[in-house]
């Protein structure tokens, strides 16, 4: 009998309970968790929400996806997620543009982008646009009002920067990884 490796046990787990899913280092990832949560909440709501989310101790924050391999991660583990909310906003008060000082909620440097064509344009049935969702029109990115009335939110994606310093087997055959 061939036996699993740890991370496709975890990721096995995670998929059967609905718990998140982690993108290993092992895989070229950033070593974080992510769960998309299906919800009508708006993004300042879902903001609040991810932020209160805890996995192995650690609280959430809406996804931020930086990467081009990231954004391909969360769509080939998640799935093609419609109007789901990203960490992404616009300072209102000092954006000209729509294209400008575009943030992530955790400080990190925006630089990748996956905008559908023609976005960010800051164009909408319910006012200004500051806030970054999911599209499945070539799964790219829109920008979105705090409350959109045209459309319905599918959700928002949770992200778990959790950094693993080992894993070890318990006295009980169980698999744990410790976390710093």
């Amino acid at each position: 009998m061939k036996s699993l490796s740890v991370p496709l046990l975890l990721l096995i787990c995670s998929l059967a309970n609905g718990e998140p899913i982690i993108w290993e280092h092992s895989d070229g990832g950033n070593g974080h968790w992510y769960e998309a949560v299906p919800s009508t909440l708006w993004w300042p709501e879902a903001m609040a929400a991810a932020s209160e989310s805890q996995w192995l101790g650690v609280n959430g924050h809406l996804a931020t996806i930086v990467s081009q391999a990231e954004h391909e991660w969360v769509l080939d583990n998640l799935g093609q997620l419609s109007a789901y909310w990203l960490g992404g906003y616009q300072d209102p008060w000092d954006s000209v543009q729509p294209s400008t000082n575009w943030h992530w909620v955790t400080g990190e440097q925006w630089g990748f982008t996956n905008w559908y064509v023609g976005e960010p344009n800051d164009e909408g049935p319910s006012g200004p646009e500051f806030y970054l969702n999911t599209t499945t029109i070539e799964n790219t990115w829109n920008d979105w009002g705090a409350y959109p009335a045209c459309c319905p939110i599918g959700g928002y994606i949770v992200e778990y920067s959790i950094d693993p310093v080992g894993t070890i087997i318990s006295s009980f055959g169980r698999i744990k990884t410790l976390y710093k």
